[in-house]
């Protein structure tokens, strides 16, 4: 068995269909932002490529509406953009703007802020964990606590059961 240098293995790898799918899809996520301007970009994410047609997500009807009159124009933009990277001519014949997947799609600030932490925001010992820990649960739904054994509780689950879920199990069971 002779060895193949790794160029040639990677040049049969990349040449699959699959392997071209995504390149395109690298290409025109790469390159959205400036087919579309920096005042549209923010309002707008692709999101798949279907049969040759780019889908996209914006963040209300009327984007979806204006985009729409302008698909061909930012088509052409990201053809040329894409042009002498890809091997086949035109890709992607057409744009479909959609709100049906923004919400998806796009995480909101806090989500992204979690997902971007550094080693520098760490907790620095164990007791600023759990002080962090507390302030983020008084925060946000567990701002009750359940009458039978003081733990933290959501509204719904007080409201429903008059107590966490936890005693809510326990006294079903202890009924049986």
């Amino acid at each position: 068995m002779a060895f193949a240098p790794v160029n040639t293995i990677l040049d049969r790898i990349q040449a699959q269909e699959k392997w071209r799918q995504g390149r395109l899809w690298f290409l025109v996520v790469r390159y959205w932002g400036e087919a579309v301007g920096a005042l549209v970009a923010p309002h707008t994410r692709p999101t798949g490529i279907h049969r040759q047609v780019l889908q996209v997500a914006v963040s209300s009807g009327v984007w979806a509406q204006n985009l729409t009159f302008a698909r061909r124009s930012i088509l052409q933009k990201l053809h040329l953009l894409m042009a002498d990277q890809l091997t086949e001519a035109n890709p992607i014949v057409d744009i479909h703007f959609s709100t049906a997947r923004w919400e998806k799609v796009s995480p909101s600030p806090a989500v992204n802020k979690r997902q971007t932490k550094t080693i520098k925001e760490l907790p620095q010992s164990p007791q600023e964990a759990i002080d962090r820990c507390m302030t983020s649960l008084q925060q946000k739904k567990w701002q009750y606590r359940c009458p039978q054994c003081g733990a933290p509780a959501s509204a719904l689950e007080i409201d429903r059961w008059q107590m966490c879920r936890y005693c809510a199990s326990r006294h079903l069971l202890s009924q049986k």
